[in-house]
């Protein structure tokens, strides 16, 4: 590749750049060539588009958590993360560790990426305080925060003081822009990043994310990447009883070769909820505006808990609005609601017929000892047709689903009986294995919302990012600063490593796609030549036309066709002076005969 070159250019190192032709006598006449690199350093797999974790959980993976395309993936272990300081075996990199040992069996791979913390919003002091701040368990030096200092001021020297120690903690500090922004932390290997403030005064004036008491240490996971070796879809899913949370991924079937990423699980509530607006949210640069009420036509909209503009449909369509401009689609995804702790009704325990609300659609149920879960699945189902809502028994429980994404509203009265009793009573005592759904609220005012998520999806890897309102509401939307699809840097064949079962399978895929790489650059060239070819023999034939031209021109015998001319030019006279004498002729016997 280095040593094939044309004219002194090289043309398969990648050096060449873009070579403009001049293929006629017009200014416009010119032909485009491009050659791209052809070294092993730059053919490969390229950058992967991939399903992107959220980087929210440091709980361990344990077996039964997550299954790949079926096959059970294997508790994520310590010993695979010798970077974090804490909460090593919940890491990004144990995480993907434990993905990548079963990856023979489930052809996906997955590929560890950044973690990165974003930015909290700064306050200013008026005395002067001072602090450190404790990344991975390294303390910066002292800093100093005068009074009312700028904010600008501040970031300025809290970024200075983590990055005067990131060579012992593996972690960059970021100036967010501004006082709603913060400082972002990023750690390039996907280490965890554990924060702490030595003292509750500057917690707030650093710019640095700590959602632990000021004091106590939090730590934050980084993202990996699931990749399709094969070009199949990826099944992700949980065995009973496990919990798919823990590996930052919803269960679902994702494609392959997309980059993809789905928003976190907003909390549940029977407060007012938020929702997006014009300045919270960025895709690829581009700022996305406001949800619209209007947008939803399936959510039922409460008269506290649940708004249409806060559903993740009118979410999904503001970010469509824009997708020109971002190259990123959104859609609403199911709304899934799993309940667990179903117990049957205490003696002829009754929930009455106001009791049940689900999306402002009351459900009435005698629940007694003998009322089973498929009771209540019946029940629920009868009104699928008002509520958008189709139940069925979990084993444990009712799950409630959601098909077209809208928020679904939630309540339940005591009936008489005990808060727990009730809820219980009709399989719902805990939603999504955490959600304990409040009592005493069987009315449109204080029904508890259950808002789903939103999947983004681009051909290529994208980049997510809070908007000019800063991180609290762009959080609480279920959105992570990132970029999300996949790694960016290129797996190539000069740094194939299958000392790994799972690296030997994604050689292959590297090895394959050079491959492919350099027959659509032979294939291009042959175009090229093609072109060429082609404006040549065109040229060739103006040239031969030109010639026998020329060659007519410079054969005539002047001398002949001088006389010829004058030959002519005598006849056309003699012609002429004829036709005036018969003229002449015609008026003297016209003049005689007076």
């Amino acid at each position: 590749a280095k040593k094939t070159s044309h004219n002194d250019i090289k043309l398969l190192d990648g050096s060449a750049g873009n070579i403009v032709l001049q293929t006629g006598v017009n200014t416009g006449d010119t032909m485009a060539l491009k050659f791209e690199s052809a070294q092993a350093k730059d053919l490969g797999i390229g950058t992967p588009l991939a399903l992107t974790s959220l980087a929210k959980s440091t709980t361990a993976l344990s077996r039964g958590d997550l299954l790949i395309n079926g096959v059970h993936v294997d508790a994520s272990i310590a010993q695979d993360d010798t970077l974090s300081y804490a909460s090593n075996s919940g890491s990004a990199i144990a995480k993907a560790a434990a993905v990548n040992k079963v990856s023979n069996l489930t052809g996906v791979v997955a590929t560890v990426g950044k973690t990165m913390v974003y930015g909290s919003t700064q306050a200013t002091t008026a005395a002067v305080v001072s602090g450190t701040i404790s990344i991975n368990n390294v303390a910066t030096s002292t800093i100093a925060f005068g009074s009312s200092e700028s904010t600008d001021l501040a970031r300025q020297k809290t970024v200075d003081a983590i990055n005067a120690i990131s060579a012992q903690t593996g972690v960059k500090a970021l100036d967010g822009g501004d006082a709603a922004h913060g400082v972002i932390l990023v750690a390039e290997d996907g280490r965890n990043i554990t924060v702490s403030h030595s003292t509750a005064s500057i917690s707030n004036l650093t710019g640095v994310r700590n959602d632990a008491t000021t004091t106590s240490a939090t730590s934050y996971v980084g993202t990996y990447s699931l990749t399709s070796v094969d070009g199949s879809d990826i099944n992700l899913s949980s065995r009973v009883g496990g919990t798919i949370a823990n590996a930052d991924f919803y269960t679902g079937t994702y494609k392959a070769n997309v980059a993809q990423f789905v928003s976190g699980t907003r909390a549940a509530s029977i407060a007012a909820p938020t929702a997006l607006a014009g300045n919270d949210l960025v895709i690829n640069g581009v700022t996305v505006g406001a949800a619209i009420g209007t947008d939803d036509t399936a959510t039922f909209a409460t008269t506290t808990s649940v708004t249409k503009a806060s559903s993740a449909i009118a979410t999904a369509a503001a970010i469509n609005r824009v997708k020109d401009l971002t190259g990123v689609t959104a859609k609403a995804n199911a709304n899934i609601l799993v309940g667990t702790g179903f117990t049957t009704g205490v003696s002829t325990t009754t929930i009455s017929a106001t009791s049940m609300l689900l999306n402002g659609v009351t459900i009435s149920a005698n629940v007694t000892a003998d009322t089973t879960r498929a009771d209540l699945v019946n029940l629920i189902n009868l009104k699928t047709g008002q509520t958008g809502v189709v139940a069925s028994d979990n084993g444990d429980g009712l799950t409630l689903v959601a098909a077209d994404g809208r928020t679904i509203s939630l309540g339940v009265d005591n009936g008489g009986a005990a808060g727990s009793t009730a809820v219980a009573a009709i399989g719902m005592a805990t939603i999504n294995g955490s959600t304990a759904l409040a009592t005493s609220s069987a009315t449109t005012g204080g029904a508890m919302a259950f808002i789903s998520t939103v999947s983004l999806e681009s051909d290529k890897v994208f980049e997510i990012a809070s908007g000019s309102a800063g991180n609290t509401n762009f959080g609480t939307l279920g959105f992570i600063q990132g970029t999300y699809g996949g790694s960016s840097d290129m797996l190539n064949v000069e740094h194939l490593d299958v000392s790994t079962q799972s690296g030997a399978m994604v050689a292959i895929s590297a090895i394959d796609s050079a491959i492919n790489q350099v027959s659509m650059q032979q294939s291009r060239a042959g175009a090229y030549q093609n072109r060429l070819d082609a404006v040549v023999n065109n040229l060739t034939e103006s040239n031969q036309n030109m010639s026998a031209s020329r060659s007519r021109i410079l054969d005539t015998d002047y001398a002949q066709e001088t006389t010829n001319l004058a030959k002519s030019q005598i006849i056309s006279q003699a012609a002429t002076a004829m036709l005036a004498q018969a003229n002449q002729a015609g008026q003297s016997v016209l003049a005689l005969l007076k």
